[in-house]
């Protein structure tokens, strides 16, 4: 018998998951679907296998301003969780996803930013759930049988979604929607999350100069 054992999670790879209010949630939804359903240009079904998607400036609407706050108040639980030193973060871009039966959103990330995440409006069984993969390429150079489904051996995990949730992750994070089973509109709204000052203090090496050890100093 081993007098001691310890089993670390190094490495992870971390997804947060909120739910909003139930009374917040409904008045969000609502008023972001109003949008949408005078909007006839995104109400018109799919021609093709992938998912509508709205132009990418849905932030700047007044639509979405109710929502920023729960979004920005999670990205800052996130970053206080990591122990990041950042300015708080902000929406760089936004945009609603309308996925008609049969539709589905390809494997993909998001680069040029930190946090990427997506709210949920309507979500019928069926087309209630988001994927997300193994970022590490080499992990599943040999894949064993396992007995079951588990975080540790898995090259991707389901998430379940339902309306008024909301999923933060990083941007690197590759993931996809399967196709929409149901009969009703899978709708969600995705965004991407950035630090405003991040060329001018993020992006200066992060190294701190050590003056009088150039030889032509001395």
């Amino acid at each position: 018998m081993f007098e001691r054992q310890v089993t670390l999670s190094l490495f992870p790879t971390l997804v947060w998951v909120f739910d909003l209010p139930a009374g917040d949630a409904r008045t969000i939804n609502g008023g972001i679907l109003g949008w949408l359903a005078r909007s006839a240009r995104y109400n018109e079904r799919s021609r093709s296998d992938l998912s509508q998607q709205t132009d990418h400036d849905f932030h700047r609407k007044p639509e979405f301003f109710r929502l920023n706050g729960f979004v920005t108040d999670a990205a800052k639980e996130v970053l206080k969780s990591l122990e990041l030193k950042t300015d708080d973060p902000e929406v760089t871009g936004c945009w609603i996803n309308v996925g008609p039966k049969g539709s589905r959103h390809h494997e993909h990330s998001h680069p040029n930013n930190y946090l990427s995440g997506v709210y949920y409006l309507t979500t019928p069984a069926g087309a209630d759930s988001v994927i997300f993969y193994d970022p590490r390429p080499q992990a599943h150079i040999l894949s064993m049988p396992t007995r079951r489904h588990t975080p540790y051996t898995a090259s991707s995990m389901t998430v379940s979604v339902q309306p008024g949730r909301l999923i933060l992750f990083h941007s690197w994070l590759r993931h996809a929607v399967d196709p929409n089973r149901a009969e009703q509109n899978r709708i969600s709204l995705s965004f991407n999350l950035m630090f405003s000052s991040f060329s001018e203090r993020y992006s200066r090496p992060m190294w701190t100069p050590k003056i009088g050890t150039d030889p032509g100093s001395q």
